[in-house]
């Protein structure tokens, strides 16, 4: 069965070759990386919407003596001999006079297209209207040339899908550029690995994410979806969990029952009232949150622990949840400063580090929430950040509750996760080390998760100062627009898959465009987003519109309006206005 034959099969819409392979000089010359061909002149001249226009980034298919050769358009010119005297041309010019009147110029007008090569499908039977996906796992690199006069075709249907690693009942992220093909990832090429997410500001990171929890989300539970971790920095992602009374007017209703579905599955957690307990603490532990710690300090608080976790022993009554309940920070404190046989400059210096960590105001008890809480199967937890300024405080916190998931997943206590990262390159960093608490963690994850199912998604605006470490470990990259020409070159290190062609595209990505490449895909494709079903109250505020908010906002005046205590969900909910007022207690 011929090439022609196969692709005019009953279950593939019948196309006609779209040009032919050249040769030439050196540049035009097939070899085993690239080939040129001409478009043929039904192709490069027909306005018929009929056609199949060539654009870069479309897969081209054609015969070899290997097998079916396959190929990404890099690269489209035009070509015109009656123009190649640039002597002519000015003459003509000069003279006023167009060339076009005496010479049929149109009919030497010519388009050649350049074709990255990119595998070679080898079948021991021709491929039929049934296209077994199998095939396509044995994708082998080509060994040989094309034939010059070899007809091209235009790839697409199902053997594209299948070519691309695509899956028909995947996470549906968007179009494929250039194409009218679903982008449908399978979650398992996906999420067996980590992923990492990399753009500048302003390129669709945050919008891509809440695309890929809605799909996460409306997977049936029978399929096995993970719990997923979301570490939100700024508050972008509050809307998921918000009403939108205004928009679910504007929504057909099957739409508002799956967003009410959406968000029954969501738990958002306010960074205020994240409390870390001090029994479940090591020495060690207190010596990363506190780095002055000495050797000799950290002796002397390893006994003040071991006395407290005596003294406060867990009943036999308490909940079975891997803690121990009972003291805090100011209990060891007063176990060192009651202790005689320490050196009094050591006890004080200590009390001091212990004391400095205990103004955080993060410190209790008892753990809260439970890491049981934080990770459910199938579910999406936030934890919102937004509302500590502290850097070093939102370290401790992120480092603790990241150390007791990945413990308790190795444990086989939690099911498997995936933590989602935002501005990773603040915990991650490549460099400064010492004051990322969080960086040991991370790293330990993207070296070791994978074997446990505890996945990471790094989203950054900056590549080049994320850790390579974790960066190497990420199978899976999807990037959006990057200008910065050290982010750029950063990435075309770690990446194997980028040419020089998808770096400049990368570089002028219309925003809620991504190129996809690694475990995820057979190859790497461009992608626009596809639009996001949960709509955001919130909505994209201009800086003219925040002024004038500020302006007719009666709550900012020049004087505090003192309020009374009032319930954690109000302050919950009103946090960010927390500022303007002063906390008195009820009389």
């Amino acid at each position: 069965m011929t090439l022609r034959k196969v692709l005019t099969s009953k279950s593939v819409p019948q196309i006609e070759p779209i040009g032919i392979v050249i040769s030439g000089s050196n540049n035009l010359s097939p070899n085993i990386f690239e080939y040129s061909f001409i478009l043929t002149d039904n192709q490069s001249v027909s306005n018929s919407k009929n056609s199949p226009f060539v654009q870069q980034g479309q897969y081209c298919l054609v015969e070899s003596h290997e097998g079916f050769v396959v190929g990404i358009v890099e690269q489209i010119r035009m070509n015109n001999q009656y123009f190649s005297n640039v002597q002519t041309v000015k003459n003509f010019n000069l003279a006023k006079v167009n060339m076009k009147n005496f010479f049929p110029s149109d009919q030497w007008e010519c388009h050649i297209v350049d074709v990255h090569l990119l595998g070679t499908v080898r079948c021991k039977n021709n491929l039929s209207d049934e296209i077994d996906p199998a095939t396509f796992k044995r994708i082998q690199r080509v060994g040989f040339p094309v034939n010059p006069g070899n007809k091209v075709f235009l790839l697409k249907g199902n053997f594209l899908r299948h070519f691309l690693g695509l899956d028909e009942n995947g996470l549906n992220i968007g179009k494929l550029s250039s194409y009218k093909l679903d982008v449908t990832l399978n979650m398992n090429r996906l999420f067996n690995k980590h992923v990492a997410i990399l753009a500048q500001s302003g390129a669709g990171k945050s919008y891509l994410l809440s695309v890929l929890f809605e799909e996460l989300l409306t997977r049936p539970k029978d399929l096995g979806t993970p719990a997923m971790f979301l570490v939100d920095l700024h508050g972008e992602y509050r809307f998921l969990k918000e009403k939108a009374e205004d928009s679910l007017e504007k929504l057909e209703q099957s739409k508002i029952s799956s967003m009410k579905s959406i968000q029954n599955r969501i738990t958002s957690f306010n960074g205020l009232f994240i409390q870390i307990g001090v029994p479940d603490l090591t020495e060690y532990d207190f010596k990363r949150y506190q780095p002055g710690i000495s050797i000799p300090q950290l002796r002397e608080l390893r006994k003040a622990i071991k006395n407290c976790r005596k003294k406060f022993k867990k009943s036999e009554k308490s909940a079975d949840d891997g803690t121990l309940i009972g003291y805090d920070i100011n209990d060891l404190i007063t176990e060192l400063s009651e202790n005689p046989d320490i050196n009094s400059k050591l006890q004080s210096t200590l009390i001091g580090w212990l004391a400095d960590l205990n103004n955080l105001r993060i410190f209790s008890k008892k753990s809260s929430p439970s890491i049981y809480e934080l990770i459910k199967m199938g579910e999406l937890t936030i934890l919102d950040l937004s509302s500590i300024i502290s850097m070093r405080k939102k370290q401790i916190l992120l480092h603790y509750l990241t150390s007791k998931v990945f413990y308790y997943r190795r444990s086989g206590k939690i099911p498997p996760f995936i933590i989602f990262l935002e501005e990773a390159h603040n915990f991650l960093p490549e460099s400064g080390g010492k004051d990322a608490i969080t960086k040991n963690i991370f790293e330990t994850i993207a070296r070791e998760g994978r074997k446990f199912f505890a996945q990471l998604v790094l989203v950054s605006q900056r590549p080049v100062r994320l850790s390579t470490t974790a960066l190497s470990q990420c199978n899976t990259q999807i990037v959006m627009r990057i200008t910065n020409p050290y982010d750029l070159n950063h990435i075309k290190q770690t990446s194997e898959a980028l040419t020089n062609s998808s770096i400049e595209i990368i570089s002028t990505l219309p925003t809620g465009n991504a190129l996809i490449m690694g475990a995820a895909l057979n190859y790497p494709i461009f992608t626009k987003i596809r639009k996001r079903e949960l709509p955001n109250p919130r909505g994209e505020k201009s800086i003219s519109e925040m002024c004038q908010k500020y302006l007719n906002k009666d709550v900012f005046n020049n004087s505090k309006q003192p309020i009374t205590k009032i319930s954690p969900i109000f302050i919950q909910e009103n946090f960010l206005e927390l500022d303007t007022f002063e906390l008195k207690e009820d009389s």
